[in-house]
């Protein structure tokens, strides 16, 4: 979960958009064949972001 509490502070703080205008997540799942995996969102298209935890 702390790469979602990582986001959504970076976006917080992104309201004025004169830092970074994208964030990156670190894929380390189902890398493969892949030196690594990345998503990069850009701040400015974000339209909605919905996080679903489940209890293990």
């Amino acid at each position: 979960m702390n790469e979602i509490e990582d986001f959504i502070r970076w976006y917080e703080d992104r309201t004025d958009y004169r830092n970074e205008h994208y964030y990156i997540i670190e894929k380390n799942y189902k890398i493969r064949a892949f030196a690594s995996r990345k998503d990069y969102i850009v701040v400015d298209k974000i339209l909605q972001l919905e996080v679903m935890e489940h209890e293990d």
